[in-house]
């Protein structure tokens, strides 16, 4: 059953990289991918006494950062091509404009996941360190 529900949760995750446009939203699943590499090394850093790394949240910081901004990009390029498309047609139903303005959200909303996900770790981080 819980293999099941993996199948159905990857094809999920996949439909709405299509969805989204791979070009915009591969690269940010890339960065979330590192930004959760770097906290996982960063707490483990930390478990083991090491100092301060002001490294990883700078570098924490900087990626979220990107892939909120990454995403509002890939947002306006989506929203010119569904509004390019939709100027050369004579009739266009709400139904269709809906389903164009979806798809567009969908790497904006990644990209602000991924920088809410890298803000709350930074502050953890910096909540766990040592002071020296």
């Amino acid at each position: 059953m819980v293999f099941l529900q993996q199948l159905t949760f990857t094809s999920f995750v996949l439909k709405k990289i299509e969805e989204g446009g791979p070009f915009i939203m591969i690269p940010l699943l890339i960065i979330f991918v590192i930004c959760m590499l770097i906290s996982i090394r960063s707490l483990w850093l930390i478990r083991k006494g090491a100092e301060r790394s002001e490294k990883h949240i700078k570098l924490l910081n900087s990626l979220g950062l990107f892939a909120l901004v990454y995403g509002v990009f890939g947002q306006l390029l989506g929203l010119v091509e569904v509004l390019d498309q939709f100027s050369g047609e004579i009739e266009t139903s709400a139904n269709q404009l809906a389903m164009g303005l979806k798809f567009t959200i969908l790497s904006t909303l990644l990209g602000c996941f991924i920088f809410l996900v890298s803000k709350l770790v930074t502050m953890l981080l910096t909540a766990l360190q040592p002071k020296v």
